[in-house]
C-alpha cells in the first residue's frame, strides 16, 4: 500500500494522508484520503476523529464491501498506534 502525506498540522494535532496505490488498493479506486484530527478527551484521554473520502477511477460505483475493508484497515491502523502509545507512555 502506498501512502501520501498531504499535510501535518503540529498546531491543531492534525495530519491529512492518501492512499495512491500498491496491492491494498482496490483497482476501482483511484485513491482514499484521510483527514485526522486528534481532541483532547474529557476523561484526560484523547479522541482521533477521521474522515474519509473516497476517488474512484472513472464513473466506477464504490461498493460497501470495499468501504468496510477500507475502514476496518483503518481501524487497525489506529489499534495498532494506540498500542504503541500505550505501550510506551514516555516516548
Amino acid at each position: 500500500m502506498l501512502h501520501k502525506l498531504d499535510a501535518v498540522d503540529e498546531a491543531n494535532f492534525g495530519y491529512n494522508y492518501s492512499l495512491v496505490g500498491g496491492t491494498g488498493l482496490d483497482e476501482s479506486l483511484e485513491k482514499v484520503e484521510f483527514v485526522t484530527n486528534i481532541v483532547a478527551g474529557s476523561d484526560g484521554g484523547s479522541i482521533v476523529k477521521i474522515s474519509v473520502k473516497y476517488h474512484t477511477k472513472g464513473d466506477a460505483v464504490l461498493s460497501d464491501a470495499v468501504r468496510d475493508e477500507t475502514k476496518a484497515k483503518g481501524t487497525g491502523l489506529i489499534k495498532a498506534i494506540e498500542g504503541y502509545v500505550l505501550a510506551n507512555p514516555n516516548y
